[in-house]
C-alpha cells in the first residue's frame, strides 16, 4: 500500500525543527519524504520501496535487524511486483549511517532476506546519514 503523505508529513515534522526542511544531500530520503512516493507491504513490513518524482530510481529502506527476520514470500512478491512495474535503471538499498552492521552485512544479508531475487538488477547500497534514530526509522517502516 501507498503510504499517505499525510503519515509521512507527521513522522517527519519533529525532525524538520532540528534540520530545517533542507536535509543534507541524502537523495533517498528528501526525494522519497518530500516529493516521492513510499510504499509498505502491511503494518509489519521489513523494507519501504520507494521512488522521487525526480528520479526513475528506485529505493528500498530497511534496517540491519529488519532484514535478519525473514520476509515473508507476500512481501517479497510485493517488493518485486512494484520494482517490476516500474522498471528502475537502479535500484538501491538504502539504511542509516549508524546502522553499521549493515556495510559488512550487506551481501549476505540480501540473500538470506531474499530480496536479492526481487530484482535481476543488482542492488546497491546507500547509507542515510540524517538525523533520524533508528527506532524511528524502524517505526516508520512498520506502520
Amino acid at each position: 500500500m501507498r503510504i499517505d503523505q499525510a503519515e509521512i508529513d507527521s513522522w517527519i515534522q519533529p525532525l524538520t525543527g532540528k534540520k530545517g526542511d533542507r536535509w543534507p544531500e541524502q537523495r533517498t530520503f528528501r526525494a522519497l519524504l518530500r516529493s516521492g512516493e513510499l510504499h509498505r507491504f502491511a503494518s509489519d513490513a521489513h523494507v519501504l520501496v520507494g521512488r522521487s518524482a525526480s528520479d526513475p530510481d528506485a529505493h528500498l529502506i530497511t534496517t540491519t535487524a529488519l532484514l535478519e527476520d525473514e520476509l515473508a514470500a507476500d512481501e517479497l512478491k510485493f517488493i518485486k511486483e512494484l520494482l517490476a512495474s516500474w522498471s528502475p535503471p537502479t535500484v538501491w538499498l538504502a539504511w542509516l549511517q549508524r546502522d553499521t552492521r549493515m556495510q559488512r552485512l550487506h551481501p549476505e544479508l540480501l540473500r538470506s532476506s531474499g530480496l536479492s531475487k526481487v530484482t535481476r538488477k543488482k542492488i546497491r547500497g546507500w547509507a542515510i546519514s540524517v538525523g533520524v534514530k533508528l527506532d524511528d526509522l524502524k517505526a516508520l517502516i512498520r506502520g
